[in-house]
């Protein structure tokens, strides 16, 4: 299990749908809100 972080521009769904080979099942992806870093995570999700 592996985790990316993305930012606010870059929704997690549109990353597995378009199906980004870096992005598997079972990684982690945090997306940052607008403005924040990596200490203001708004968002975890497990890919299907």
């Amino acid at each position: 299990m592996r985790t990316f972080i993305l930012p606010a521009s870059y929704s997690p769904l549109r990353a597995c749908e378009h199906k980004r080979p870096e992005i598997i099942p079972g990684d982690i992806i945090v997306q940052l809100a607008p403005g924040a870093d990596a200490n203001s995570i708004v968002a975890l999700r497990e890919t299907a």
